[in-house]
């Protein structure tokens, strides 16, 4: 058992509800972002390479930035929304969520979804990482798929 399980079981005795994501929020897929169009200043942007290696679970400024004609083409994040990578290079790393706290909409890679949600985003990425979540996720459309495959995160 996880860290996080011992707590969900320590502060949720009888448990929590679970629902099909779509029930508490709503998805938009990024799109177009490549390291290429990073510049040295600009809209702040999250690429999904940086889900594994710079986010933890909450983040208030980004490593990176594109120019604000590109930026205006992407999709954003919103302040409050997760950012959740739909692939990996393991199995382990896919659904990594980062909710984003900073003050403006940030940019984000193709292969990473924002979800707007009515939850606590301080804690919803750490549902992300729980037991429950990762072995629910084994049956459904959010199954780990290779970085050629990635899940497909629905709201179904």
């Amino acid at each position: 058992m996880s860290r996080i399980d011992e707590l969900v079981s320590e502060m949720c005795p009888r448990g929590v509800e679970i629902r099909r994501l779509g029930q508490v929020g709503t998805f938009t897929r990024g799109n177009g972002l490549q390291k290429k169009d990073f510049v040295d200043s600009g809209v702040g942007c999250i690429h999904y390479g940086q889900i594994y290696t710079h986010y933890g679970t909450s983040a208030t400024a980004t490593k990176s930035f594109v120019a604000p004609e590109m930026a205006a083409r992407l999709r954003m994040a919103k302040p409050g929304d997760l950012v959740v990578a739909t692939t990996s290079e393991n199995d382990e790393d896919v659904c990594k969520a980062v909710a984003w706290l900073g003050q403006a909409p940030v940019a984000v890679s193709g292969v990473l979804t924002s979800i707007r949600t009515r939850s606590n985003r301080n804690t919803s990425p750490i549902f992300f990482r729980a037991a429950t979540f990762r072995t629910r996720r084994q049956d459904s459309s959010m199954a780990p798929r290779s970085s050629e495959s990635p899940a497909r995160i629905s709201a179904e």
